[in-house]
């Protein structure tokens, strides 16, 4: 009987622990949903202005990062980077720190010369377009460090997994 409760309680535990660490290796789509809802449910609250941005992020099969910014407002902006693009160490702008941003900088080349890697698209509520480049991309949300950080570790792990894809 003894061996019975013990052969069952080593069972509960490795099975418990094999479950828990396939929860923690995610592929990217559900990386990229789990990502989606956290900014989904902390949106970022311009409280001067009293706007409620709402962010969501996609990846493509080029391994490029869309970023969407919507609001009740009367345009939208869609952000596009490769990934490889916005180098290798996917830099966070420190300057938010404690912020509710997080920021990606395009690769610098050998010529110093300033590299706009970043499809920046706002589109109004009349269908009209304007495009143009910049040399970051960006993602806001809800001023909380916690959620900040569960947010670097994902997309550092995200963006790991689609360039060794």
């Amino acid at each position: 009987m003894m061996k019975r409760i013990i052969l069952l309680a080593f069972l509960t535990c490795f099975l418990s622990g094999t479950e828990t660490t396939k929860s923690q290796d995610l592929t990217a789509t559900e990386e990229i949903n789990f990502i989606n809802s956290l900014l989904k449910a902390n949106p970022y609250r311009d409280t001067f202005l009293e706007i409620t941005f709402f962010y969501s992020i996609d990846i493509t099969s080029d391994k490029e990062l869309i970023v969407k910014m919507d609001f009740d407002g009367p345009f939208k902006t869609i952000l596009k980077a490769k990934i490889i693009d916005l180098g290798s160490s996917f830099l966070r702008d420190t300057s938010y720190e404690g912020n509710s941003t997080i920021c990606w900088y395009c690769k610098t080349d050998d010529t110093l010369k300033e590299h706009n890697c970043v499809y920046n698209e706002t589109i109004s509520s009349g269908l009209e377009k304007e495009s143009h480049n910049s040399d970051n991309i960006c993602v806001m949300f809800a001023r909380d460090n916690n959620i900040r950080d569960e947010l670097l570790k994902v997309f550092d792990k995200l963006f790991k997994k689609v360039l060794e894809q």
